[in-house]
């Protein structure tokens, strides 16, 4: 467990002392397999097997933390960019299998990709679709 911490030390907020996540990695393991558990219950119910399109998305992110006793990525208070950052899972139908997108992706993007799979116009969203995904 040492060498874990040690590998995924980090600094705090502002320079401050350094924080161990190995909580973190386990927290990662389990939603991955919680994600690959669910996909799987679909694929096996026919009337879902092959028409279904699954977008998974966290919380939509976090705005910075400067408070000292913070931990760095703790509230939602902002909406600024660094809130609305986020990971996306998508599979199934419609989707371009095996895309990984290296440049930032925001939780906003998602509902003019949607539109587009789905033919309705977002006309008030301020998300960019994601062409690489369709």
């Amino acid at each position: 467990m040492a060498s874990e911490q040690a590998a995924i030390a980090t600094t705090g907020p502002a320079g401050g002392p350094a924080l161990f996540f190995p909580s973190a990695c386990e927290g990662i393991r389990r939603t991955d397999r919680l994600c690959a558990e669910l996909w799987k219950t679909i694929q096996n119910e026919p009337e879902y097997a092959g028409w279904t399109t699954l977008f998974i998305l966290p919380d939509f992110g976090r705005d910075a933390d400067d408070d000292a006793g913070g931990n760095g990525f703790q509230h939602h208070r902002t909406g600024d960019a660094s809130s609305r950052t986020t990971w996306m899972m998508a599979l199934g139908a419609g989707v371009r299998a095996g895309q990984v997108f290296d440049r930032p992706i925001q939780s906003i993007d998602l509902v003019p990709t949607v539109g587009a799979m789905m033919g309705f116009s977002p006309s008030l969203s301020q998300g960019t679709r994601l062409e690489e995904l369709l």
